[in-house]
């Protein structure tokens, strides 16, 4: 599995982010039969094919590094804020086929400790 990471809008880069990104990947490292491509691997594909880490917002060229890394899925997300919450998406995408596979969304109230983590890097 390619793991993109989750994005935030706006050129921001939240605390919040990191977080999740940490957590999905020690998630998906305790799921048996499941490799995730890991980011050594996955940036020098990056330079390969011509891309920087900031061109796997596009899905297209991402599916095209999966591919070059034989990935069979890609987990990729969007983490908006809102006025009272934040929204977080997430998607698995069939690499081959480039289909969406499973999609879900939250919806996390902020609290003071989401606030604190909604802060700028």
């Amino acid at each position: 599995m390619l793991f993109r990471g989750l994005q935030q809008g706006g050129g921001k880069r939240f605390k919040l982010i990191d977080l999740l990104n940490e957590t999905l990947l020690s998630e998906l490292g305790k799921v048996d039969n499941l490799t995730v491509v890991e980011r050594g691997k996955l940036h020098k594909a990056l330079e390969k094919q011509g891309f920087s880490v900031s061109d796997l917002m596009d899905t297209s060229k991402a599916i095209s590094v999966g591919k070059l890394l034989a990935a069979q899925y890609m987990l990729t997300g969007l983490v908006t804020e809102m006025s009272g919450s934040v929204m977080i998406f997430g998607r698995i995408i069939n690499v081959e086929t480039a289909q969406m596979e499973s999609a879900a969304q939250i919806i996390v109230p902020k609290s003071k400790d989401v606030e604190a983590l909604l802060q700028s890097k």
